[in-house]
């Protein structure tokens, strides 16, 4: 495995691929691997929040410019601001 290769045997961390989906000459297909992040990725982070503040239903997850303010939909977790430097994080019904 080429990963193996690259990272070192101590690496205990996410790896995350971004996927995307495609028109492929008017055909709507997935490009399997755009990228693979070493990192928490913002897909990780909604998943975190589903699972800690969610209620089994689906929500929506947004990232906007800090002091983002009326959605027009029940925020159900927001990141204090303080937290934050330049977003804000939230998950509504």
């Amino acid at each position: 495995m080429c990963l193996g290769k690259l990272l070192p045997d101590t690496y205990d961390g996410y790896l995350g691929v971004d996927m995307m989906i495609v028109n492929d000459g008017g055909k709507v297909t997935v490009a399997p691997m755009v990228e693979l992040n070493l990192r928490m990725t913002m897909g990780v982070v909604a998943h975190h929040l589903a699972k800690r503040f969610g209620d089994g239903n689906l929500h929506k997850y947004f990232v906007g410019p800090k002091n983002m303010k009326n959605l027009g939909e029940k925020i159900l977790f927001l990141i204090p601001e303080n937290l934050t430097q330049r977003f804000t994080f939230c998950l509504v019904e």
